[in-house]
C-alpha cells in the first residue's frame, strides 16, 4: 500500500465522522507524510510505523462527545500536557500540538463512560517514528454539566482554566501546575516535582508540593493549606478565613492578604508578611528571620529558634521569643508585649506611650524613658501597655 491508497482509505473511513474532524484528520496525516518524507523516510515505512487505518480509527473513538451527559471525569496521563476548560458548545476533545492538529499515532488512548464519570488514560507509544517530537498538548473543553474531575498526570504540565466544579483532585508527578479564574468548593493538590500557581479563583485549598514554588494571588476562600517540602511560598492579594502554611526549606511571604487566623511554620527560611489584616498570626520558624512589615493584627506569637524577629504595625498583643537572634517591635495600638530571647536585643518602640514593664537581662543594658521604682518594675506615663522582657546576653531598650 502506499500513500495516497493509504490516504484514500482512510477518507472512505472518515465519511460517518464529523466533518471538521475528519478534514483535521486528514490534515494531520497529510502532514505526517510530509514530515516522514522530508527525514528521508520511504512511504512503506511511514505507513508501517501509523500502523492500519482501522486500528487508527479505533484509537479515534477514544477522543470522546458529550452527546450523553458527563458530570464527572477521571484522566490518567504520561509525558503529555493538558490545557482544561469551559466551554459551553464543546461536544470534543481537541489532541494537538505545536507540529500537527492532530497527533494520535505518538499516545494510546483508553476511554470509557459509566453512569456519567468519563475515564480516559493516555500514554506515549513506545515505538512509532516520530516518537522524538515534543510532547503533545491535549486541549480539554468542558461542558457546563461537569461537576468533578480527579487527574493523574505522570509527566507534563496542567493548566485548567475557567471552571465552575464541585471538587477537584490533581496529583502529578513531574510537571508544572497553572489554575486560573476557577470557582471550586474543593480543591486538593499534590505536586511531586513542579512549580504550583492558583489566580484568580475561589475556593478551599489544600496543596501539597515536594519540589517546587507555590504562587498564589487573587483567592477567596474559607480554608487554605499549604505545605511544602522544598520551595518558596507567595500568596498575595487574598481574601481566606483559615490560612495554614507549612515549609520544610524555603521562604513563605505573604502581601496584602487578610484572613481570620494565619499559622505560619518553617524549618529552615524566612517568613515575611507585608500588609495584612489578620486576627489571629502565629509563625513558627526553626532558622530563618520573621518580619512582619505595615500589618493589622489583633494576636500575634511569633517564634524564631536561631534568626531575628520584626514587627512593624498594629498589634493588640504581641508574643516574641527566640534562642538567638534580635528582637525588633515598632507597635502601635497594643496592650501587652512579652518578648524573650537568650542571646539577642530587644528593642520596642510606643511612641510615646506609657507603660508598666518587668524588664530583666543577666548580661546586658537596659536603656529606657521611663523610671525604675522599688519593686524593679519600670514606669512611665498611665500605664496603658503591659510589657514583659528577658534576655539572657542582650540589651534591652523601650523608645
Amino acid at each position: 500500500m502506499n500513500k495516497q491508497e493509504y490516504l484514500a482509505q482512510l477518507e472512505t473511513l472518515l465519511q460517518d465522522k464529523n466533518p471538521q474532524v475528519a478534514k483535521e484528520i486528514m490534515d494531520s496525516f497529510h502532514q505526517h507524510f510530509q514530515d516522514g518524507l522530508a527525514s528521508g523516510y520511504q512511504e512503506e515505512e511511514i505507513i508501517e510505523g501509523l500502523g492500519s487505518v482501522e486500528e487508527l480509527l479505533q484509537e479515534l473513538q477514544a477522543l470522546p462527545s458529550y452527546e450523553e451527559e458527563i458530570t464527572s471525569m477521571v484522566l490518567e496521563v504520561e509525558d503529555i500536557n493538558l490545557n482544561i476548560a469551559h466551554h459551553a458548545g464543546a461536544n470534543i476533545i481537541d489532541f494537538e500540538d505545536e507540529v500537527s492538529d492532530l497527533d494520535i499515532y505518538n499516545y494510546d488512548f483508553e476511554k470509557e463512560v459509566v453512569d456519567g464519570v468519563l475515564s480516559i488514560k493516555i500514554k506515549r507509544k513506545k515505538k512509532g517514528i516520530f516518537l522524538a517530537r515534543k510532547r503533545a498538548t491535549l486541549s480539554l473543553f468542558l461542558p457546563s454539566s461537569m461537576q468533578y474531575i480527579k487527574i493523574h498526570s505522570e509527566s507534563g504540565d496542567v493548566e485548567i482554566s475557567d471552571v465552575s466544579l464541585h471538587g477537584l483532585v490533581v496529583d502529578m508527578g513531574f510537571g508544572d501546575l497553572a489554575l486560573k479564574e476557577l470557582e471550586v468548593e474543593k480543591i486538593k493538590i499534590h505536586n511531586q516535582v513542579g512549580d504550583s500557581a492558583l489566580m484568580n479563583s475561589k475556593g478551599n485549598v489544600i496543596l501539597e508540593s515536594k519540589s517546587g514554588d507555590v504562587y498564589v494571588k487573587d483567592i477567596q476562600g474559607d480554608t487554605m493549606q499549604l505545605t511544602v517540602t522544598s520551595g518558596d511560598v507567595e500568596i498575595e492579594h487574598s481574601q481566606l478565613q483559615h490560612v495554614i502554611v507549612k515549609s520544610t526549606s524555603g521562604d513563605i511571604e505573604l502581601n496584602n492578604v487578610t484572613a481570620v487566623s494565619l499559622d505560619g511554620q518553617a524549618t529552615s527560611g524566612d517568613v515575611e508578611i507585608k500588609h495584612g489584616n489578620m486576627k489571629e498570626v502565629a509563625l513558627q520558624v526553626k532558622s530563618g528571620d520573621i518580619q512582619v512589615e505595615k500589618s493589622v493584627v489583633i494576636n500575634a506569637e511569633l517564634k524564631s529558634t536561631c534568626g531575628d524577629i520584626e514587627f512593624d504595625g498594629s498589634c493588640t498583643s504581641i508574643k516574641a521569643s527566640g534562642a538567638s537572634g534580635d528582637i525588633c517591635l515598632d507597635v502601635k495600638e497594643v496592650k501587652r508585649i512579652e518578648a524573650d530571647t537568650k542571646m539577642g536585643d530587644v528593642e520596642i518602640s510606643l511612641h510615646g506611650k506609657g507603660y508598666v514593664a518587668d524588664l530583666e537581662t543577666v548580661a546586658g543594658d537596659i536603656e529606657v524613658y521611663g523610671d525604675k521604682e522599688e519593686d524593679g518594675s519600670y514606669y512611665y506615663g498611665s500605664q496603658e501597655v503591659s510589657i514583659s522582657v528577658a534576655t539572657t546576653m542582650g540589651d534591652i531598650c523601650i523608645d
